[in-house]
């Protein structure tokens, strides 16, 4: 629709500068020692993320023309989406385990897509282990059967009940303090998977730990 076509195209005006200013952020954050200026960038950096948050959820509702899916490496993804992190996570002493069985197949998907699927879960996992003197997320990546790959990211944060895992996928539902989310992160997630002929499951434990599985097709060339 004409409607779908406009907000793909204002988010992705949107995509560009906002990048530029998380860099430009990032890059004062190394140089600044007074620690009020250094608070201030934390803030402004937090509501930057908030908004490249929702810029992402408008290009996902906008419902774009599908792409046509390419042979992804999904350890090299899960490495980029990594980079992309590393300041974050080091500055929340998050330790990140990785562990890719040899020779796994290329899936069939997108590797933008994917990598924002990658730091969506490692945010949401970082966040759910707020508080916790130790924390750990676990990405585990193995064959399924002869076509498919299985994904699992594990934390060991504080888990969820049954209500609360019954609306995480839901848009614009989030637990956090107004201001700290859009709600939005996990049901792009599975828009992603479910664009890719995939699926996302969620499987918790309170005060043990929450497991994301991602179950994907492999690349099958034509």
């Amino acid at each position: 629709s004409a409607l779908g076509t406009l907000t793909a195209g204002v988010a992705h005006e949107m995509n560009n500068p906002l990048m530029g200013i998380v860099n430009f952020v990032n890059y004062a954050q190394r140089n600044v020692t007074h620690e009020k200026s250094k608070h201030a960038l934390e803030r402004a950096l937090e509501e930057i993320n908030r908004l490249v948050d929702i810029v992402r959820g408008m290009r996902t509702f906008s419902h774009p023309p599908q792409e046509k899916l390419t042979a992804v490496d999904l350890p090299q993804v899960l490495q980029n989406a990594l980079q992309l992190m590393a300041t974050t996570l080091r500055h929340r002493k998050v330790e990140v385990l990785s562990e890719a069985e040899q020779a796994l197949p290329e899936i069939a998907g997108k590797g933008d897509s994917l990598e924002q699927v990658f730091i969506n879960l490692l945010m949401n996992a970082a966040d759910a282990m707020e508080g916790r003197e130790q924390k750990r997320i676990e990405v585990v990546m193995r064959r399924q059967g002869e076509r498919e790959v299985r994904v699992e990211v594990r934390d060991n944060g504080e888990g969820m009940n049954e209500e609360l895992l019954l609306r995480i996928f839901d848009p614009f539902y989030t637990t956090k303090e107004p201001g700290k989310g859009t709600g939005l992160g996990l049901y792009i997630c599975r828009n992603i998977i479910d664009g890719l002929k995939g699926s996302l499951e969620c499987a918790s434990v309170e005060g043990e730990g929450t497991c994301f599985t991602i179950i994907l097709p492999t690349f099958m060339p034509e």
